[in-house]
């Protein structure tokens, strides 16, 4: 999608902007991501290997500034990670 925008936020955490797209929309492709991700198999000199990821989404809703979307973000990041982690986990709109 053009119209996103990605960037390192951390050491190794990302950012993706999904511009005017709906909360559900974005987790489909989130969701798509870390399948095909997953399904990745890279190569090493000790040999092939597959990594996952994790990721939380939070939607700028309402009064939520960009502090409380990074925030919400984190939170559902965080959560995925204790879900088990290889997830995407929507933080719940304010």
């Amino acid at each position: 999608r053009k119209s996103d925008v990605v960037g390192r936020y951390g050491g190794e955490e990302f950012a993706v902007i999904f511009t005017d797209t709906e909360a559900p929309r974005a987790l489909a492709v989130m969701e798509k991501l870390c399948r095909d991700f997953a399904a990745l198999e890279h190569e090493s000199e000790r040999g092939s290997f597959r990594v996952t990821f994790s990721a939380g989404i939070a939607t700028l809703t309402g009064g939520r500034s960009s502090r409380d979307l990074v925030v919400a973000a984190d939170r559902a990041l965080y959560e995925a990670k204790r879900q088990g982690r290889n997830r995407v986990v929507l933080a719940p709109a304010e």
